[in-house]
């Protein structure tokens, strides 16, 4: 089971079972119980899978899918994100070493990709802001 933090100091604990992947595939239509790869590609439909597999201590706290999301920043989804991924290959590991594995380095390229793009948007507003400041005669 792995946790994460919200931005109000709240835990939420992430357990997966075949019963919440299932309740994630016919709720959302995310099959990641046979097919990982499925995973939500953006952040309001992760925030939904999230919902899902949490409801029940959401409800708990007596929040509702809005009262959720706003406990949630940035930061927060990143790391409910890498909580989610290593959960789901923990679930995978005593039955499919492979895809356990498959999970793991899926979220690895991932981040990395993410990493080279937020690099590469820097460098880019970096030029345009040199070129701008060149072009308006200022150093």
């Amino acid at each position: 089971m792995k946790s994460f933090t919200d931005k109000n100091g709240s835990a939420w604990s992430i357990n997966l079972d075949v019963g919440t992947l299932l309740s994630i595939k016919q709720e959302l239509g995310f099959d990641i119980l046979d097919n990982p790869g499925d995973f939500p590609a953006n952040v309001s439909d992760f925030v939904n899978v999230l919902w899902v597999a949490l409801r029940e201590q959401i409800e708990n706290q007596n929040l509702d899918e809005i009262g959720f999301a706003k406990c949630l920043d940035g930061e927060t989804v990143n790391t409910a994100t890498d909580c989610f991924i290593e959960e789901l290959a923990n679930f995978f590991l005593p039955v499919d070493k492979a895809k356990a594995q498959a999970v793991r380095g899926m979220w690895d390229n991932l981040k990395n990709l993410k990493e080279i793009e937020a690099k590469t948007v820097e460098n880019l507003l970096g030029v345009v802001s040199t070129g701008l400041a060149a072009s308006s005669g200022s150093t």
